[in-house]
């Protein structure tokens, strides 16, 4: 009686620790599911300020640094928020970079400027769950279809 008692028991409580953890995995699902959604928008208003300051940049007295600046802050209020650690990391180092331009400590090199753009990106694609494969070794090959000297930087 007392063998048949424990094995009710035990399998009574392994059913109800088994549904628990399924329960727990569906929530942290369904947690990610939305906070993903979410950095969708915000990645793609980066995307959305990066490619007009491309295209701006074709047309030079268009281009408007100061709404660039507002846009990107506008960005950082979401990004700090759903961004993962390796895509706050690679803008770090991307806004760093235009930092040291602003202040006049480093020169323009495009293909740094780029390669750390495209970091971005690719963290971003990752993040995301999408395939980087074959988009170089930053992802700079996500360029090749708006620079039109593409291969001076990438080659």
């Amino acid at each position: 009686m007392t063998l048949e008692w424990f094995t009710v028991f035990f399998s009574v409580l392994t059913a109800g620790i088994g549904y628990y953890a399924r329960h727990i995995i569906e929530k942290r699902k369904e947690l990610q599911n939305e906070v993903n959604i979410e950095r969708r928008k915000v990645y793609q208003q980066f995307v959305d300020i990066i490619v007009d300051d491309l295209h701006s940049q074709s047309e030079p007295e268009k281009q408007d640094f100061k709404a660039v600046n507002d846009a990107m802050f506008s960005f950082y209020k979401k990004y700090m928020l759903y961004a993962s650690p390796d895509v706050i990391n690679a803008m770090g180092e991307y806004r760093q970079y235009n930092f040291s331009l602003l202040l006049g400590k480093d020169t323009m090199n495009p293909q740094i400027h780029y390669a750390k753009l495209s970091k971005v990106l690719m963290e971003m694609r990752e993040d995301l769950g999408l395939s980087n494969k074959n988009l170089g070794t930053h992802g700079e090959r996500a360029f090749k279809t708006m620079l039109m000297d593409y291969t001076e930087y990438f080659s």
